[in-house]
């Protein structure tokens, strides 16, 4: 999975962010409040995208 998610974040910044799904669904034996599903997608919607510029830009 790791490997996967390595190939789809050096394809690059014109991507959807996928990041902050994988991790609500690692989630989901609990309901997670709204305010912290929200932090959630949040900071790795932003983390992911910096991936995606450090990695396209390194791949250049």
């Amino acid at each position: 999975m790791a490997k996967a998610y390595a190939e789809y974040v050096a394809q690059g910044n014109d991507m959807p962010p996928i990041l902050a799904q994988v991790a609500l669904d690692m989630l989901t034996t609990e309901q997670l409040p709204e305010a912290l599903q929200g932090q959630v997608v949040g900071f790795f919607s932003v983390l992911e995208r910096l991936l995606a510029q450090k990695t396209t830009k390194n791949g250049s």
